[in-house]
């Protein structure tokens, strides 16, 4: 059985500054330039407050052994933020792990862990919502072990976790293939994804 260590991913908001040029009756080219202003920024449910450039609006830790985030996307509206990658189980063997947070306060909205039939090795690599907000993907590697692994994407309902589907794709081969990228077309109605694929588990060579 694998060993981790514990780790844990930390999901930051940062605030923004919007600067103005230019003075009313001047050129563009004689204006002094001015310096940036803070603006002020509000989300629902939330008071309006004065951000600075730079500003830390809020940071939170998920802590699961093994832990490590790989991707984050942020939905249309920019009111959630779903961040993913993988988790261990109590057996040990590695899971997608997957949390949708507000983006506003930082408040975890839900969590939701996925692993194949062998319950062996999974990974979560790239994330991305549909154009609608309502559905988020999410892509990595599955299977027995890193070295015989199937493309795994999983559909989530973007508002309350609860898993559409699961497609796997493996060559005939079936070595060790794992997705990197998950993308979703204008209309929502197809999704992309790629990565890479070896012919048999004896032609991977991972990096020392």
């Amino acid at each position: 059985m694998r060993r981790f260590i514990m780790r844990a991913h930390v999901a930051v908001a940062a605030g923004v500054v919007l600067g103005i040029a230019g003075v009313a009756g001047a050129s563009a080219s004689s204006a002094a330039p001015q310096a940036p202003r803070t603006v002020r920024v509000s989300a629902a449910g939330t008071s309006h407050a004065v951000v600075s450039p730079g500003t830390q609006l809020w940071a939170k830790i998920y802590s699961r052994l093994g832990y490590s985030a790989s991707s984050v996307a942020a939905g249309p509206t920019g009111k959630v933020v779903f961040v993913t990658g993988q988790g261990a189980e109590a057996s040990g063997y590695l899971d997608y792990a997957t949390v949708a947070y507000n983006a506003a306060t930082g408040t975890q909205l839900w969590a939701k862990s996925y692993n194949d039939t062998t319950h062996g090795y999974s990974a979560a690599n790239s994330v991305a919502v549909s154009p609608d907000g309502k559905t988020v993907f999410v892509t990595g590697l599955s299977g027995l072990t890193s070295v015989q692994s199937d493309y795994a994407t999983v559909a989530y309902n973007a508002a309350t976790g609860a898993q559409l589907w699961v497609k796997l794709y493996s060559p005939p081969a079936n070595g060790a293939d794992a997705a990197t990228s998950v993308a979703v077309s204008p209309t929502g109605t197809m999704v992309f994804i790629t990565g890479q694929t070896y012919g048999d588990a004896a032609s991977y060579a991972p990096m020392a």
